[in-house]
């Protein structure tokens, strides 16, 4: 069992269920009241029966359901299967959408707006947050249809995307956004022509490697970024992989260089490999995974809940203090008022005295006793 899939059973097992979202909180209702379900599973051998990927890929990148839903009429006014993948997280929903965008017929065109889609004459694919969607149309349908619907779909989406750091590294100077991939596993990355097979093994998907490519100007060469999750692990597998490099023959050549987390490959010719390879730093970033509240009141009711706090401290404190003062001086009260009694009726004294046991005088008895 993979990491990921351990992540999926104690996440499962902490919350309840996941996703907090469905496909068919998405669907139904009055966002499309024309969408009807054929197929739901959490099964990915049902799902790859009717889907665009195999069993093992979507254990790897940890599918949670996978459904499937006839549309027809309104808003697209056209008969349409639409596949949707709920994933794990942000980076897996990604990994899909980059492997079916390569199985596009013909040239895939991004579709201009702020929504990552991929369209052919009648196949859409798009994706946001931890949802790949996949639409089938019986007709060619024009973009700006396809895009009112797309964003209709995804307005009801609540968690933000967010980008894997592997894909956040790539650096930006030249760079081709439309190139842009991204795997998670050896079986995906398997799929990308470019990348030398003989080190597939050698990237350390168990450990959690992610891996990011994009193609550069000016000579279209194709830089792939390894990601691990920890500086340890990419040091182990970046000499794992200079040694599996010493076997592979290249004519340009292949040369890494690896930046923090990041393990970077390129195959070029020295002079290009250079100067793209040194613009790749690791550049470590927190960031606020909410939005903090800044407002006057806001700051205000933060410092009186903060005083509060201290105020129950503070109050517990003098309480327990007081407590003890009074036990103290109760004590020595009855103390004393038990010596003066005792001083004013002294024959009270001795049936208060300890019992002694005179083993001397009771000795003399016994012998005026026997004489």
């Amino acid at each position: 069992m993979t990491s990921r899939c351990i992540l999926l059973f104690v996440a499962s097992f902490l919350c309840g269920s996941l996703p907090a979202q469905s496909a068919a909180d998405l669907l139904r209702g009055r966002t499309l009241p024309a969408a009807r379900l054929q197929t739901q599973t959490t099964d990915t051998r049902a799902a790859a029966e009717t889907g665009l990927f195999s069993p093992s890929l979507l254990d790897d990148y940890v599918l949670l359901e996978f459904s499937r839903w006839r549309l027809e009429g309104a808003p697209l006014e056209a008969p349409a299967d639409l596949r949707v993948y709920s994933m794990l997280d942000t980076p897996a929903a990604l990994g899909l959408f980059t492997l079916a965008r390569d199985r596009l017929e013909g040239d895939p065109g991004l579709l201009p707006w702020p929504l990552e889609a991929a369209s052919d004459s009648r196949q859409l694919l798009f994706w946001k947050s931890n949802f790949f969607f996949q639409l089938e149309t019986a007709a060619a349908l024009p973009l700006p249809r396809l895009r009112d619907w797309a964003e209709q779909v995804t307005s009801g989406i609540e968690q933000p995307p967010v980008y894997p750091m592997s894909v956040v590294q790539l650096p930006e100077e030249d760079l081709q956004p439309e190139t842009v991939r991204f795997y998670l596993s050896a079986e995906a990355l398997a799929n990308d022509s470019g990348f030398p097979r003989p080190l597939l093994e050698a990237l350390g998907f168990e450990e959690e490697a992610e891996v990011a490519s994009a193609r550069y100007l000016p000579g279209g060469r194709t830089l792939y970024l390894i990601g691990y999750p920890t500086a340890a692990v990419a040091e182990q597998y970046f000499h794992a992989i200079q040694q599996k490099l010493h076997t592979i023959f290249s004519q340009p050549g292949i040369y890494s260089k690896r930046s923090g987390l990041l393990v970077a490959l390129l195959e070029a010719p020295e002079e290009e490999a250079r100067p793209l390879l040194e613009r790749v730093h690791y550049n470590a970033s927190v960031k606020w995974i909410y939005e903090k509240d800044t407002s006057a009141e806001d700051l205000a009711k933060q410092r009186g809940e903060l005083l509060t706090f201290f105020g129950i401290i503070t109050t517990s404190l003098v309480f327990t203090g007081i407590f003890m003062v009074v036990m103290l001086a109760g004590g020595l009260a009855v103390g004393v008022v038990r010596y003066r009694f005792l001083q004013k009726f002294p024959r009270l004294r001795s049936g208060d005295e300890l019992i002694r046991l005179d083993l001397q005088r009771t000795a003399v008895r016994a012998e005026e006793k026997l004489t």
